[in-house]
């Protein structure tokens, strides 16, 4: 893998995640994709995501997700304990990540996206 690679994290359902996958697509960068609310995470992967976002565990929860709503809403995690919850349940996590090189963003909007494509 280069490091003009895009890594894409991201949830298959989510209007975001596939909008961004488009238009990456459309710009014809290079890909590679990661479906995370197929399967977890690895620790190791998250604490480099985390790292790459500089963001902490709690920064990149999606805090309108049922389960979390239901289970995690109103818990004082630590980070290591956070780091856990999202390993076991990614579809917790804000998507979609876009990673390139050693930097990586949640994007909010299209401008977001075209400064990775442009780095």
């Amino acid at each position: 893998m280069s490091n003009k690679t895009i890594t894409v994290y991201y949830k298959n359902r989510n209007r975001q995640s596939k909008e961004t996958l488009d238009l990456l697509i459309k710009k014809k960068c290079e890909l590679q994709k990661k479906e995370i609310s197929k399967k977890s995470l690895k620790r190791r992967e998250l604490l480099s995501l985390l790292n790459k976002l500089d963001m902490c565990p709690e920064e990149i929860i999606k805090k309108d997700a049922a389960l979390y709503i239901r289970q995690f809403k109103n818990k004082d995690l630590s980070n290591p304990e956070w780091v856990e919850v999202l390993c076991e349940n990614p579809q917790l996590i804000d998507q979609p990540i876009i990673v390139k090189g050693d930097h990586a963003v949640i994007p909010e909007t299209i401008e977001d996206v075209m400064k990775i494509i442009e780095e």
